[in-house]
C-alpha cells in the first residue's frame, strides 16, 4: 500500500496524505515483544505445541480428554497462533500461563504413550529447570503486561462504530504504558510469585523486562508519535460531548482550525457550538456518540451533520485487505473443496467474465 502511493498516487494527487493504518501499527508494536531474543524459549514452546497439534488433529481429542480426567468442566483446545491473524501469539501465550500445569502434564503423559521426537522436545524444555523456570516467568510476565496490546489492536480493528474520536486517548494510555515500562521494578504481585517460585530475584529479570518495553517504544516512536493525522485524532476528539467537560479550553471553537469546517464558522455555527459545550450531560443518556448525535440532531443540525463526517472517518484499513484476501481464496493454487462462500465468489467471477457468454 505505501507502495502504491509512493509510486503511483503520490504523483497523481500531489496533495495526498498516506495516513499509516493503526491497526497495522499495533500489530508491529505488539510484534515487537513475539521477535526478541529475549522470549526465545517461549516462542519456541509455542511453535512446538502448535506443532503437535497442527499435524496429529487426534491429540486435540486426547487433550481435551486428558482435560476431563483433570476435573476440568469445560475442557477447550489451545488456541493455535497464526501468522496472518493478528493476536493469535498473544491469545496462545495467554492460554498456555493459565493452563501450563495441565499442559505440562498432558506432554508427559503423551511422552509415555505417544511419543515423538517434537514432544521430546516439549518435555525436554518442561525437565530443564532453568528453561522452565524462564518460559513460565515470561510467560507470567507477558500475561501481565501484554493485555493493553491485545486490547488495543482489537479496538482499532473495529468496524461499524463511530470510535474516531477515542483514538488519541488510547494512543496516549498507550504511549504511557510503554514509557513506563521502559523503567520497570514493580512487577507486581503476580510476577512475584512466580519469581518466588524459582528463587530468582527481580535484577535478574528486570533488564529483560525493560528491554521488551524499550522494543515496543521503538516502534512507537517510529509509528504513532509521528503520525501525519496525530493532529487529527487530537482534534475529533471534540466530538465527545464528554470530552468538552474536561477543561475550559476544550470548549474553545477556534482550537479546532484543523477541522476545516470549524476553521472559518459562520454565525449559525457558533450560536450551535455556544449550545454544544454547554449542554447538559445529565439530561441526555447515550451509550455511544451515534446515539448522542441522534437525540441532539434536531437542536443543532450544522454541528450534527459535521460531528457524523468525523467520528465515523475509518480507523484502519483492515476491512479493504480482508476483502482482498477473502476474493484471492478462490484463486489460490492451493484450494481444494468448494464452499457456499467460494461458490459466491466463483459466481461472481463467471458472470462478470466477459468471455463467459461464448
Amino acid at each position: 500500500m505505501k507502495k502504491c502511493y509512493r509510486d503511483v498516487l503520490k504523483p497523481l494527487m500531489p496533495q495526498l496524505i498516506h495516513l499509516p493504518c493503526l491497526a497495522h501499527i499495533l500489530n508491529l508494536i505488539g510484534e515487537a515483544w513475539v521477535s526478541i531474543n529475549y522470549f526465545q524459549d517461549v516462542h519456541q514452546l509455542l511453535a512446538n505445541i502448535k506443532q503437535t497439534f497442527v499435524y496429529s488433529k487426534s491429540r486435540k481429542v486426547c487433550y481435551k480428554s486428558y482435560l476431563q480426567r483433570q476435573g476440568v468442566s469445560n475442557p477447550k483446545n489451545i488456541p493455535l497462533s497464526n501468522t496472518t491473524r493478528w493476536n493469535t501469539w498473544f491469545r496462545m501465550a495467554f492460554h498456555v500461563y493459565q493452563n501450563l500445569d495441565y499442559i505440562r502434564g498432558f506432554y508427559n503423559e503423551e511422552s509415555k504413550e505417544n511419543s515423538t521426537p517434537m514432544i521430546e522436545k516439549i518435555n525436554s524444555a518442561f525437565t530443564d529447570q532453568q528453561i522452565n523456570g524462564r518460559i513460565e516467568i515470561y510467560l507470567a510476565f507477558i500475561q501481565e503486561n501484554a493485555q493493553q496490546f491485545v486490547a488495543d489492536l482489537d479496538f482499532f480493528q473495529q468496524e461499524n462504530k463511530p470510535i474516531f474520536p477515542f483514538i488519541e486517548q488510547r494512543l496516549q494510555q498507550l504511549e504511557a504504558r510503554i514509557t513506563m515500562g521502559k523503567t520497570i521494578t514493580n512487577v507486581g504481585s503476580t510476577m512475584d510469585l512466580v519469581l518466588q517460585k524459582f528463587n530468582s530475584p527481580l535484577t535478574a529479570f528486570c533488564p529483560v523486562f525493560q528491554q521488551a518495553y524499550h522494543a515496543a517504544y521503538k516502534k512507537l516512536e517510529d509509528h504513532v508519535l509521528q503520525h501525519p493525522a496525530r493532529s487529527l485524532f487530537r482534534a475529533v476528539q471534540v466530538f465527545d460531548p464528554r470530552f468538552l467537560t474536561l477543561t475550559t479550553a476544550n470548549r474553545d471553537i477556534y482550537s479546532y482550525q484543523i477541522i476545516r469546517e470549524l476553521a472559518n464558522p459562520s454565525t449559525s455555527l457558533i450560536q450551535e457550538w455556544s449550545i454544544y459545550v454547554n449542554i447538559n450531560l445529565n439530561l441526555i443518556e447515550f451509550s455511544e456518540l451515534n446515539e448522542f448525535w441522534d437525540k441532539v440532531s434536531l437542536q443543532l443540525p450544522l454541528l450534527e451533520k459535521i460531528a457524523r463526517n468525523y467520528i465515523w472517518l475509518p480507523i484502519s484499513s483492515c476491512a479493504v485487505e480482508r476483502s482482498f484476501s477473502a476474493y484471492n481464496k478462490i484463486l489460490d493454487d492451493d484450494r481444494q473443496n468448494l464452499s457456499p462462500e467460494s461458490l459466491k465468489f466463483l459466481t461472481m467471477m463467471y458472470f462478470n467474465n466477459q468471455n463467459s457468454g461464448k
